[in-house]
């Protein structure tokens, strides 16, 4: 019968250090990439590149999961689970959230209470300004800013 290897103990703090970066690391690499359309008219398509079908069209920034990456093309979800590829130079990390409730109210301060500013629908585009807590600051396509409440939004 062979005798029994143990791991010399600088070998196993080195196994350890490896493991504790590695653990470390871990929440930097499952962060979730986001990107906006920055065209006017961007086409997702059924596939990576312009011989694919365009499935429908998105206007300007309209929000999106990064999912893959292959060359330029990015394989993107938006809020409706919807996916497919759209050109990566024709994206930019501007921040814009999407009305993904049925309605969402915008008011003039981050408070149920506050004066309402607009009532946006599904599907509006709102430039994110910035957050406080778990209200976010956006600007409509109507120009109007306001107040959202975060689980009435998707995006950032």
């Amino acid at each position: 019968m062979a005798p029994t290897r143990l791991l010399h103990p600088k070998r196993l703090l080195h196994l350890f250090i490896l493991l504790a970066i590695c653990w470390l690391a871990t929440p930097a690499a499952l962060a979730t990439e986001m990107v906006s359309s920055a065209g006017n008219t961007v086409y997702m398509r059924a596939g990576p590149g312009t011989g694919y079908a365009a499935r429908w069209t998105v206007d300007k920034g309209y929000p999106f999961k990064v999912l893959a990456r292959k060359g330029k093309w990015l394989k993107v979800i938006d809020f409706e689970r919807d996916s497919g590829w759209v050109y990566g130079p024709l994206t930019n990390t501007t921040r814009h959230h999407i009305v993904s409730a049925s309605s969402a109210t915008l008011r003039a301060a981050p408070n149920a209470r506050s004066a309402v500013v607009l009532k946006a629908r599904n599907g509006d585009v709102l430039r994110t300004l910035r957050q406080r807590g778990r209200w976010i600051q956006v600007r409509h396509e109507t120009g109007l800013a306001g107040w959202v409440i975060k689980s009435r939004v998707w995006g950032w």
